[in-house]
């Protein structure tokens, strides 16, 4: 019987160190297919803070670039603003001076 015992263990044995092989051959695989994913996980961190510092840019480029239209734009209003009261000012100073001159007439032709 003890030899029986002995046998089986003796077939058993290449058996058991496949097993084992297979196993550390999965833990292998698992430790390395971990740090692929770990080091898949930090690339896509890196890039998350990229994106977000490039997207901070971006707003405050965006913000820069409207406050400069709105400045540019208040600017033009002002300047035709100022335009538009010259010639107002222009035409009141030609409109005096034409009733002026007409009132003149006027006298001259009653006197």
């Amino acid at each position: 019987r003890r030899q029986q015992s002995i046998e089986v263990l003796r077939q058993r044995r290449p058996l058991v160190r496949l097993a084992a092989f297979g196993s550390a051959l999965r833990q292998r695989e698992r430790k390395r297919f971990c740090g692929e994913v770990e080091k898949c996980l930090r690339d896509v961190s890196r890039a998350q803070c990229v994106l977000q510092r490039c997207s901070a840019t971006l707003l405050r480029l965006a913000q820069r670039w409207a406050l400069r239209r709105l400045q540019q734009a208040t600017q033009s209003e002002l300047r035709d603003a100022r335009r538009v009261e010259r010639w107002e000012a222009m035409l009141q100073s030609w409109s005096e001076k034409s009733a002026l001159a007409n009132a003149k007439e006027a006298q001259k032709a009653t006197a």
